[in-house]
């Protein structure tokens, strides 16, 4: 087994190539064969000939679920997103509705990188690619999920969320991420809302990848679970690289 990150340091792929006892496919060298090569990321495949029996998360996969537009096309009615439209138009008439609208200056990004959160009452919307309707969060989690060897249906196999940072002043609960105060903790599946658990199964299903690390936000008093992205090279330590490779060797 071999993992290509695209000639892109990773520390995550450093410690899954560790964890699986497999080796890291330089860009650049001579024709080579592999059995099977884990894509880490990559939406475009290797500059050299490489030959791989089987290639886990097609660069084509990746393309789709790195752009949050055509990720959104592609899950369609199958997973539950936030509602979302491509016309600023619409999205002035949702502000002046009352409605706090996210926009997406970027449709490749991470981190919360190119979000701007518009709320009601005549703040100006930019032009963007991609605007959402905000859902209220009670919780954001990140289910990691594997493509089924035999039914090849999307399962999780390990489940993070989101919390504050001990220590750490939190100024936006909306866009949680470490720049606003938070980390990903390890959490028991059956402690997660059963809706969480399906929608990133049923997102991972609808754009081809075998694995993923699906963001997934819960609104408690709806019951509802909404999917907001699939991460095709999650940051991971090395307890969380351990099961990325039991799951990778069982698919």
């Amino acid at each position: 087994m071999h993992i290509y990150t695209g000639g892109r340091p990773s520390e995550s792929a450093k410690k899954l190539a560790d964890a699986l006892g497999a080796k890291r496919l330089k860009q650049a060298g001579p024709r080579i064969s592999v059995p099977v090569l884990v894509n880490w990321g990559c939406s475009e495949p290797p500059a050299r000939e490489v030959q791989a029996g089987r290639v886990l998360n097609d660069p084509l996969a990746v393309q789709v679920a790195s752009n949050k537009l055509a990720f959104f096309e592609a899950v369609g009615d199958r997973a539950r997103t936030p509602e979302w439209i491509t016309n600023r138009d619409l999205a002035v008439q949702w502000r002046d509705a009352g409605i706090t609208v996210v926009c997406r200056l970027l449709l490749r990004a991470s981190g919360g990188d190119g979000i701007v959160i518009c709320e009601p009452g005549g703040v100006d919307i930019p032009h963007a690619p991609l605007y959402t309707k905000y859902v209220p969060k009670s919780h954001e989690y990140r289910i990691h999920v594997v493509r089924n060897a035999i039914s090849h249906e999307g399962v999780h196999f390990m489940v993070q969320r989101k919390v504050r940072r001990p220590g750490a002043p939190v100024e936006n609960c909306k866009v949680r991420n470490l720049e606003n105060g938070f980390i990903y903790q390890l959490e028991d599946w059956e402690d997660t809302p059963p809706d969480v658990l399906d929608q990133a199964e049923k997102a991972l299903d609808c754009t081809g990848l075998d694995f993923g690390a699906v963001d997934v936000m819960w609104h408690e008093g709806r019951g509802l679970a909404y999917v907001l992205e699939i991460n095709t090279r999650p940051g991971l330590e090395e307890r969380t690289a351990r099961k990325y490779a039991e799951a990778l060797k069982q698919l």
